[in-house]
């Protein structure tokens, strides 16, 4: 009986760890896709915080939207008066983040050359929704995809 006891106390245990395994592979899965909003809600806070982090920046001397085989990405040209003939330094967000992660360093890399910032890269959204400060994506990046797309970006700027 007691040995009993102390199979059911430890199945308990193991099945405890695995359902909390479970939940966290759950919570932490990527499909290999860059991203997409689960609600509404979601994409409409996102927008607004997106919004208001811009509005940190200083305003882009130019934005541009390049076509890809995975959609089209925003690109936006930062530059002070001093700077316009010097190398361009070209800044990628990483997975998730976008623009405004750049608002800390911006002003310290425009004292020295131009800034082309590549926006959130890509997004899967609905089309008829997206503002022109989000990119348009057909199809989710995968893999090497990633830098096929990377490539093909960086040659229409």
């Amino acid at each position: 009986m007691k040995r009993k006891k102390r199979w059911i106390f430890l199945g308990s245990i193991l099945f405890a760890i695995l359902a909390v395994l479970t939940l966290i592979g759950f919570l932490l899965r990527d499909d290999g896709s860059m991203s997409g909003f689960v609600t509404a809600e979601g994409r409409k806070e996102y927008m607004t915080a997106y919004r208001e982090a811009m509005g940190y920046l200083p305003k882009p001397a130019e934005s541009l939207k390049i076509r890809t085989d995975f959609g089209e990405v925003q690109v936006y040209k930062f530059q002070n008066g001093d700077t316009p003939d010097k190398t361009p330094l070209l800044l990628l967000p990483g997975k998730g983040s976008a623009t405004p992660m750049w608002e800390a360093n911006l002003n310290d890399f425009l004292e020295h050359r131009p800034v082309y910032v590549f926006g959130p890269i890509p997004f899967k959204m609905i089309l008829a929704s997206i503002p022109a400060t989000v990119p348009i994506v057909p199809k989710p990046i995968r893999g090497e995809d990633a830098q096929l797309y990377l490539r093909r970006s960086r040659s229409g700027c």
